[in-house]
C-alpha cells in the first residue's frame, strides 16, 4: 500500500478537471453560447463507455440514435465517442457484445459529456461451445457469507457471517478444507484481513488492525495497532525476502512510481530498484492542475517550483472521468527466490532484480496491448507462475504467463460474471463469487485448476 504523501490541492486540481476532458476531446467538442433549436444549430455529443466494474474502455461499442435514420457511432480505442444531435429530445442504445443495452436519453444540451457505464451479461454459454469451460469447486459452504479470506501458513482463514444479524466469525480452514478452529469477534467490526509482506495477518477494524495468531489451542488476537500506526509502519511494505523488504511510492497522482528495498536490519541501506512513469499523463497532469513547467531541467530535480513539488508527491486520489484518463500505473513486483520480479506494463516487459537493482533478465512482452486484458496479474507464491485474465463474451479467460519468454500460453475459460477477491495460491485461481440468480446472496469462496504448463 502507498506511503502517506503531501496531497495535491484538491479544489485547484478539481477546477482544472474539465481542461483534461476539453485536451483529450477538443476534436469532439461543440460549445454553444445560444439556446439550442432543431431548425439552426445541433448539439455535439460526447462521452465515454466502460465496464461498470472494471472501468475498463469499450472499444467498439456502438452508440446508436434511435430515430428513423438510426444516426450512430462506434467508440474509439479508448472507449469514446462523438456525435451530432440536430433536435431534442434524443434516444440513444449502446450496444456492446457481452453487455447489457443501454439506453440514454436526453432532453436538452445543458451537459457536456457522459460516462456510459455498461453492465455484463451473465447468459450462459450455449452447450456446444463450453469443451473448455472449468467448473468451479466450492472451497467451503456452510452456511456463512464469505466477505474476505487469506492464506497464512497451509491454512485458509475465512472472515463470514452467518444469516441477516451479520455476526461475524474467523474461520481457519486446513488443507482439506475442513474447519480446524473458529473465533466469534463479537462486537468487532471487521472490514477485511491482511496479510503482510512479512507473513503476518491482521483483522482489520475501522478503528485497530488486530494480529492473528492460530495454535492448537485455537485463534486468538495477538497484538494491537491503531489503523494510523498500521497504515504508516506495517502497510507500506509490498514484498519481502530473508533479508530485504521491498516498499512502493507513487507520485504524480499515480502516473510514476518507484521500488525501494531495505535491508532487514535497519532501514539506512535504501536502494531503488525500479522508476516508472507515464510520461504523456504528466505532461498532462501540468496543465490540468495548472501548474507552470520549467522551461528546462528535469521534473525531479530539487530546485523545482514548490507547485510542482506539491503535485509530484501527490498520491492517487482522482475521482470520476479524471480516473478514467488518469489510470494509476499498474507494474505489481514479487519476489521470486531471493530476487524479484517485476510486471513492468508501461513498457511492455517483465524484468527480474537482484535485492541491489541489477537487471538479472528482462522480456519483451505483448498482452498489455490487447485491449481486452483485464489489468491483473495473479502470481503464484507457492509455484512461482504467474496468471493474467482477457475479458470474453461470457466472462473471463485465465491464461498462463510463460516468464521465461513473456509469451502467453492457451487458458481456461470461467464464465462466471462478478468475481471477487481473486487470488493465486498453490495451483489453484480462488474468488468470492455471489449468484445473483439464486434466492440466497450469499458470497461463496470458489476455487478452480490452473493451467501451469
Amino acid at each position: 500500500m502507498e506511503m502517506e504523501r503531501q496531497s495535491i490541492n484538491k479544489n485547484k486540481f478539481n477546477n482544472k478537471s474539465s481542461l483534461r476532458w476539453l485536451s483529450l476531446l477538443c476534436c469532439f467538442l461543440f460549445f454553444f453560447n445560444n439556446t439550442l433549436t432543431a431548425q439552426n444549430e445541433s448539439y455535439e455529443l460526447f462521452g465515454v463507455v466502460i465496464d461498470k466494474y472494471t472501468q475498463e474502455p469499450l472499444t467498439g461499442a456502438n452508440v446508436i440514435q434511435i430515430s428513423k435514420d438510426f444516426n450512430g457511432v462506434a467508440t474509439d480505442i479508448e472507449g469514446l465517442f462523438s456525435l451530432r444531435i440536430d433536435s431534442f429530445p434524443a434516444k440513444f442504445r449502446i450496444q456492446y457484445l457481452g453487455y447489457e443495452d443501454y439506453v440514454l436519453e436526453i432532453f436538452s444540451g445543458y451537459k457536456d459529456e457522459h460516462i456510459i457505464e455498461m453492465t455484463p451479461s451473465v447468459t450462459t454459454l450455449p452447450s456446444a461451445t463450453v469443451t473448455d469451460k472449468v467448473i468451479p469447486d466450492t472451497v467451503f459452504n456452510e452456511g456463512y457469507s464469505v466477505v474476505d479470506y487469506a492464506f497464512h501458513d497451509n491454512y485458509i482463514f475465512l472472515l463470514g457471517y452467518k444469516n441477516v444479524i451479520e455476526k461475524y466469525t474467523l474461520i481457519a480452514l486446513d488443507q482439506n478444507d475442513k474447519i480446524f478452529k473458529t473465533l466469534t469477534l463479537d462486537d468487532r467490526r471487521p472490514v477485511e484481513l491482511f496479510k503482510s509482506c512479512s507473513d503476518e495477518l491482521f483483522l482489520i477494524t475501522e478503528i485497530n488492525a488486530h494480529k492473528i495468531e492460530l495454535t492448537e489451542y485455537g485463534l486468538r488476537f495477538r497484538d494491537q495497532y491503531k489503523i494510523s500506526d498500521f497504515d504508516a509502519y506495517v502497510n507500506p511494505c509490498v514484498v519481502s525476502t530473508k533479508d530485504h523488504v521491498v516498499f512502493n511510492t507513487y507520485y504524480y497522482q499515480g502516473q510514476a512510481m518507484e521500488y525501494n528495498v531495505f535491508n532487514n536490519v535497519g532501514i539506512e541501506n535504501k536502494n531503488r530498484i525500479a522508476f516508472i512513469e507515464d510520461g504523456p499523463n504528466i505532461e498532462r497532469l501540468f496543465e490540468d492542475a495548472g501548474v507552470k513547467k520549467p522551461w528546462s531541467g528535469d521534473n525531479w530535480e530539487v530546485n523545482t517550483t514548490g507547485e510542482i513539488a506539491e503535485l509530484r508527491n501527490s498520491p492517487y486520489e482522482l475521482e470520476g472521468m479524471m480516473k478514467i484518463f488518469y489510470p494509476k500505473l499498474y507494474a505489481p513486483l514479487f519476489c521470486k527466490g531471493d530476487n524479484f520480479i517485476l510486471f513492468d506494463h508501461q513498457n511492455n516487459q517483465i524484468d527480474l532484480l537482484s535485492p541491489q537493482g541489477e537487471l538479472l533478465k528482462r522480456v519483451a512482452t505483448n498482452y498489455p496491448d490487447n485491449k481486452k486484458w483485464k489489468k491483473k496479474i495473479y502470481f503464484d507464491p507457492k509455484i512461482q507462475k504467474a496468471h493474467t485474465s482477457f475479458h470474453t463474451q461470457w466472462g473471463e479467460e485465465i491464461c498462463p504467463i510463460n516468464l521465461e519468454t513473456g509469451e502467453v500460453g492457451e487458458g481456461i475459460l470461467l464464465d462466471m460474471a462478478f468475481i471477487e477477491k481473486v487470488k493465486a495460491w498453490n495451483g489453484y485461481l480462488y474468488f468470492i463469487y455471489k449468484d445473483r440468480f439464486r434466492n440466497e446472496y450469499n458470497n461463496r469462496l470458489y476455487k478452480i485448476p490452473l493451467n501451469t504448463n
